[in-house]
């Protein structure tokens, strides 16, 4: 089990990084085409620009109000570095629930990692993340569900490989 959820943890790591990758890139393309960015899934979380526009990540805004949990108010560095961090913590638990979920029931691992990355998708983005409050309102424009879901199954698929290659 502890095998399944290290390889499952360094799986989201990467399955995180690939979600970021997959956002900078639909970030570059949205702004060649003169479109705006939602912020619930931005390239630039945590930076100051995207602060000042009233734009941050859902990964943020988590971290600011764990922040103010703990009575402190973030700075900006603080927060340029706290969303990204939790970012990739949840893809870490992600992952690492995961692996240790293939590990008792090995028929997860159907269709490789792809329908894990749309529970995460459900769960986190369509589910927690609105009713955290999060997000201004539940976005309503296909292109930010597609994006996300798109986010989703990559950060599946990922995960699903890196496991994959450390366990075999």
């Amino acid at each position: 089990m502890w095998k399944g959820m290290m390889a499952g943890a360094l799986g989201g790591l990467v399955g995180s990084c690939a979600m970021t990758g997959l956002h900078a890139l639909w970030d570059a393309v949205a702004k060649n085409r003169g479109a705006a960015r939602h912020p619930h899934h931005s390239s630039q979380r945590g930076k100051a620009e995207s602060a000042r526009q009233g734009r941050d990540d859902a990964t943020v805004r988590a971290a600011d109000k764990i922040f103010h949990a703990l009575g402190h108010e973030p700075t900006q560095r603080e927060r340029e570095i706290a969303g990204p961090a939790l970012h990739y913590l949840l893809g870490i638990a992600a992952g690492a629930f995961y692996g240790a979920l293939v590990e008792k029931i090995p028929r997860v691992t159907a269709g490789a990692g792809i329908p894990y990355g749309v529970a995460v998708w459900i769960g986190a983005d369509e589910i927690a993340v609105p009713a955290l409050g999060l997000v201004e309102k539940p976005a309503s424009a296909p292109s930010v569900h597609a994006r996300s879901l798109a986010a989703h199954l990559l950060f599946g698929w990922t995960t699903e490989q890196v496991r994959r290659r450390l366990t075999d």
